[in-house]
Order: structure tokens, then C-alpha cells, then sequence
């Protein structure tokens, strides 16, 4: 994966990359997969190409994961 396009500064300021839908921090649902249902917060974003993919800390403490953007939804 790589990390072109990203920038730092701006993500951890609390800013989304483009393209996605989530910041640093945010909390989300995991929408597919065998975590599907499940709670986590965005850690970091690991690429944008061909959509952007987190890191996701699972609430659950299950460990991490990495999620396409279109794998999650904002949690409600």
C-alpha cells in the first residue's frame, strides 16, 4: 500500500483525506466481512488508492484491522 497523497499533518489535525469519509479518531461501524456489526475508531489511513483504507481499532478489543472506506459507516 502507499501512503502518496497523504498528509500527516493535516489527518491527525482532524481533517479527512481525500476522497474519504472519516477522520482521525472517528468512531464507525463495520458494515461487511466477518466484523460486520461491530465498533471501532479510525487509527490511521494507510492508502487512497483505489479508495482510502484505515486502520481500525476494534471497540471490541479484538485487535486492529484494515477497512476499505466502503466497509464502514459512521456509528450511531
Amino acid at each position: 500500500m502507499s501512503r502518496e497523497g497523504i498528509n500527516d499533518d493535516d489527518w491527525y489535525a482532524g481533517r479527512s483525506v481525500p476522497g474519504g469519509r472519516f477522520r482521525h479518531n472517528e468512531s464507525v461501524r463495520v458494515v461487511t466481512g466477518e466484523h460486520a456489526g461491530k465498533l471501532g475508531a479510525v487509527i490511521s489511513v494507510e492508502s487512497l488508492q483505489p479508495e482510502p483504507v484505515y486502520l481500525v481499532e476494534l471497540g471490541s478489543g479484538e485487535g486492529d484491522l484494515l477497512l476499505p472506506d466502503s466497509s464502514l459507516a459512521p456509528a450511531e
